[in-house]
């Protein structure tokens, strides 16, 4: 096993994260996205709560890869069940494993998604964690946009929002900012945080703006899971 140093977006991210600001984040791809939404989920969701944290991707590879992160992550959390969700699969199969076994975690693409909020085989009233992976992909097309507003607007207003892409491209970056709270534009580029819950923004032409008070809580929490972090990273990359 070999200790791997936290990638930039991580040692950015996962603070804020754990203390449950939404984030906006754009990094290349390889450069650990994944494992900042995958260790904030598994820090901050309760076994005993049911489903808390939902995960929207654009495909059923990505939906398999970002669900096999999870299960890497949580070797160690006894109880912690992630589902992983697309179509293709018959719903009354689908819908028996989510009974035998309620997810505390849902992996998904968006229009199966929809579809099983719908008919009531999942619950969001008790979503704390919502994210959206290649978030760009994602929203370019109008019908999956219109299914994860759908969705959205089925949780609770008061949950996290984490938004992950390689690429945000102008068209689409006001659309992704109306997932997230407390951000007003002054400019494309420079979104004005209004308080210590605000939304953090973390993107190479984006500038990132806290408070001391906020920065020194997230620094302190950091400091209180850098081990489990550290050791769930050791397992999840090392040889």
């Amino acid at each position: 096993m070999r200790s791997v140093p936290l990638q930039t977006v991580q040692e950015e991210a996962i603070p804020d994260g754990l203390a449950g600001n939404d984030i906006v984040a754009q990094a290349k791809a390889g450069m650990g996205k994944t494992a900042v939404y995958v260790v904030v989920a598994l820090e901050r969701i309760a076994k005993e709560d049911g489903l808390q944290c939902v995960v929207i991707v654009h495909t059923r590879e990505l939906a398999y890869q970002v669900s096999k992160e999870f299960e890497r992550f949580k070797t160690y959390l006894d109880g912690i069940v992630v589902e992983c969700i697309y179509g293709g699969i018959p719903l009354p199969q689908q819908q028996a494993r989510l009974s035998d076994n309620p997810p505390h975690v849902v992996v998904a693409c968006p229009g199966r998604l929809k579809l099983l909020i719908e008919k009531s085989i999942l619950i969001m009233s008790k979503i704390k964690i919502f994210v959206i992976d290649e978030v760009d992909k994602v929203l370019e097309k109008m019908d999956m946009r219109e299914d994860v507003q759908r969705i959205f607007y089925k949780t609770p207003k008061n949950k996290q929002t984490m938004c992950f892409s390689a690429t945000m491209p102008a068209e689409i970056k006001a659309t992704i900012m109306k997932f997230v709270r407390n951000v007003s534009f002054q400019n494309p580029f420079l979104p004005k945080f209004l308080d210590i819950l605000a939304c953090v923004v973390i993107s190479p032409s984006i500038r990132s703006w806290r408070s001391s008070l906020k920065r020194r809580s997230i620094l302190s929490a950091l400091r209180r899971r850098r081990r489990w972090i550290s050791r769930e990273l050791e397992i999840h990359l090392g040889s």
